[in-house]
Formats: C-alpha cells, structure tokens, sequence
C-alpha cells in the first residue's frame, strides 16, 4: 500500500504548533486532540490505530525553570498518543511536537515511527488502566476542576513561553 496520503495526513496535523489546554472545555492543539484527529482521519481510510496513554514529566523537557516551578506536583501528567498498524507494524505515531517546538527541544516523531513519543513517559498505561482513566475523567468532576485549578498558572506560562520563542524561530 502507498502510504504518501497518511503521511502528509500525519506530518499536517503534526505541524500545527503545539499548546496545552488552559481551562475546561477548550480545544487546543494538544496531544489528545492533534491524536484523536489523526486516529479518525486513519479509521476513515481502513488503518487501524489504537489509543495509548502514558504518565510523562514535564521536567525532563527543554521548558525553562521558572515556569517549570509553576508545575504542581499534585497531578500525575498524562499524554496520549497513537500507534497505527503501517507495513504489518504497529508504528508509535506522536503528532503533538511541530517541527518549530522540535527546535526548541522537544522530540519530534516522524511518519516513520519512533520507539519514543514527544515526551520522557515514565509508565505507560496498559489497556485495562486506560480505560479506567478515561471512565474517571469528567468536566464536570471536582478533580478535573482542582487540577485546572492548580495547573493553570503552568500551562497559560508555557502556551506564553513556547509561542513566544517559536516567534523568534
């Protein structure tokens, strides 16, 4: 099978710049949302994909250390992330970090997969922990609001940040 079409379906979505949700309900271009769209765009043409979610740390990216002192320790950090059955493998495919953002440090994973994803995981969720995850999250959740709570001044620090020194790329 040629594969050209889901490679540029993949390098497209992979070169949105990357930004972090800052509060509930928001729909920024962040690891759950750039993978989700690359999962329906390959579901749509027969390739079949699976979600992955791991625990990552932030601190093990290139952000400086005055915004990584914002981070609260009260969380656990999770990514999500897809791997897509390409030439009879499952291919890990992380379309989170742009190509300006891999300038600036982070791991970028091309089309041709990567054993790493676009941050340092520290656990990698089995199937039966993801969905467990994934039944426990609701906006609606007082959890969910503590942690925006908690996390905001982090994330609006690093959307600022990382814009801002991808303007000057």
């Amino acid at each position: 099978m040629d594969y050209s079409y889901p490679q540029k379906i993949y390098e497209d979505i992979r070169s949105v710049p990357y930004l972090v949700n800052t509060a509930p309900k928001q729909e920024f271009p962040n690891c759950y949302y750039k993978g989700m769209k690359l999962m329906t765009a390959y579901s749509r043409m027969g390739i079949p994909v699976r979600a992955k979610t791991a625990i990552f740390d932030w601190k093990k990216s290139p952000i400086p250390s005055h915004i990584l002192a914002l981070l609260s320790d009260d969380f656990e950090h999770t990514h999500f992330y897809v791997e897509a059955f390409i030439n009879n493998e499952w291919r890990t495919l992380d379309p989170s970090i742009d190509p300006l953002s891999e300038k600036l440090g982070f791991n970028m994973v091309d089309f041709e997969g990567d054993d790493n994803t676009c941050f340092h995981l520290t656990k990698i969720f089995s199937d039966e922990e993801q969905l467990e995850h994934f039944s426990t999250i609701s906006e609606e959740d007082d959890d969910f609001e503590e942690y925006f709570k908690k996390m905001t001044p982090f994330l609006k620090a690093f959307n600022e940040w990382i814009e801002a020194e991808r303007a000057k790329l």
